[in-house]
């Protein structure tokens, strides 16, 4: 008889371990079809969702737990008891008698039966801890996670069979929002990353429903008081479901979309249009933060710092203001975090970009001893109500200020004339309340042609 539960046993073990070899086949064959269909590319990478635990390894790790416990109960209640016999006999010498109270001086923590009773109660709180997150975690374990040269794909299993799956392609992605929370008590982190389509749907939306705990549970967990934690999710989604991603993975992603969201921003910037980061906007006329705006002729590039995350900070991106006198206490305009701004890691690159290659001065033709048309759209263009184009030539030679009027599309433009032995154009403009655009102290020089090279072209049509 025993031989043969034996025998039914390790079938029973074999078979389970052909449905799970079965499986995960599925799920290969799953992704090599998706892959295919979403244009995902190379597969780069393979990550499984963290739940491989056997539920007989859970479980004897709970018997260790229970025999840890059962012999620190023995061992203090025995000594307890040795405590008791070895008390003082009583008076008529025939009995033993002891008062045992917790009350008086005695602290019932420094009592065996006190800490029996603490360490009792702890090992009962770790074990249904360790069943609960396994419980809930071991159906999903061949899920998995595949990074594509492309894209990203999610193949969701729960038990024995596939219940679903989401792509997305890095060019597809519309806003990446980062969460960090850090628990000051247990002195660790949480960070996480969730994702968004330009539709704006959720990524694992479709499937996170069947992914997350029961919503009697879910409910539960999100009334709990989180008082020690300093940073939390401020705008990231939090009642749809949604696949979070962790620290490592989720900056990859980053990393791999930011050459497809740069572009998007900056055509949606040239076309007048302000860029969303939650609380902070860029505008043609400058960075709003919290109703308050830095100009782009007041912002000092040199000073826009990133401060990457620590184990219990997330990283901040400071701005400072332009100073005529600078001074040695440094005082930023603002200092954002990566919790409060979605497309974070886009941020600093879209400023330095609309700071450093947005062109600010245009012309027709710049020919020695002829007229110039002179467009200006640089960082004053829109605050400004007149605007003076200060110019020299050759190394600042002959300054003179012209007067600019303003166009219907927002630009400003004037004509002057280049005299017949320059060679470069030097220029910078100020407004109404004598703010400087210069370049960023570089001021704006241009190669003049000489007017024998014209006469050449003419020649040559």
């Amino acid at each position: 008889m025993h031989n043969r539960g034996k025998k039914r046993g390790t079938s029973s073990g074999l078979d389970r371990k052909r449905e799970d070899q079965t499986l995960q086949q599925q799920v290969q064959q799953e992704a090599v079809r998706l892959s295919i269909e979403h244009e995902l590319g190379r597969l780069k990478r393979e990550y499984d969702m963290g739940y491989g635990c056997h539920p007989l390894f859970i479980a004897a790790l709970q018997l260790l737990f229970i025999l840890f416990f059962g012999f620190l109960t023995y061992f203090l209640f025995s000594s307890f008891l040795q405590s008791l016999q070895a008390a003082p006999v009583s008076g008529n010498g025939n009995c033993c008698i002891t008062k045992v109270s917790f009350s008086g001086d005695t602290d019932p923590h420094d009592s065996p039966l006190g800490f029996l009773i603490f360490a009792s109660l702890g090992g009962l709180v770790v074990s249904i801890f360790f069943c609960w997150n396994y419980w809930r975690g071991y159906p999903l374990r061949h899920s998995r996670q595949f990074l594509y040269e492309y894209g990203f794909l999610l193949i969701a299993c729960r038990g024995k069979r596939i219940i679903g799956s989401d792509a997305i392609r890095w060019r597809n992605i519309g806003t990446i929002w980062h969460t960090f929370s850090y628990n000051s008590d247990a002195d660790s982190k949480s960070e996480n990353y969730i994702i968004q389509d330009r539709d704006s749907t959720v990524f694992g939306s479709r499937i996170g429903k069947r992914l997350k705990e029961p919503s009697w549970l879910r409910q539960l967990i999100q009334r709990l008081p989180l008082s020690h934690v300093k940073h939390s999710r401020h705008s990231a989604p939090s009642r749809s479901p949604r696949h979070k991603f962790d620290a490592e993975l989720g900056k990859q992603i980053e990393q791999l979309a930011l050459p497809y969201l740069l572009p998007q921003a900056l055509t949606i910037f040239e076309q007048g249009l302000p860029v969303h980061f939650g609380p902070l906007a860029l505008h043609t006329r400058g960075i709003e933060y919290q109703g308050k705006l830095l100009p782009w002729h007041e912002f000092d590039r040199s000073h826009l710092v990133y401060h990457p995350s620590t184990d219990k900070e997330p990283a901040t991106l400071s701005f400072r203001k332009q100073e005529d006198q600078p001074s040695r206490r440094k005082k930023y305009w603002a200092v954002v975090s990566s919790p409060q701004i979605p497309n974070f890691v886009l941020l600093r690159p879209l400023i330095l970009s609309i700071v450093e290659t947005r062109p600010s001065v245009s012309y027709t033709s710049l020919v020695a001893g002829e007229p110039a048309a002179i467009t200006y759209h640089g960082l004053l263009a829109a605050t400004a109500s007149s605007i003076t184009m200060h110019w020299g030539l050759n190394s600042w030679k002959g300054i003179t200020d012209t007067s600019m009027t303003r166009q219907n599309n927002g630009t400003w433009k004037t004509t002057i004339m280049i005299r017949s032995e320059a060679t470069e154009l030097n220029m910078a403009f100020h407004d109404q309340n004598d703010a400087w655009d210069n370049h960023q102290h570089r001021d704006y020089s241009l190669k003049v042609s000489p007017h024998s090279e014209r006469e050449a072209r003419l020649s040559a049509r």
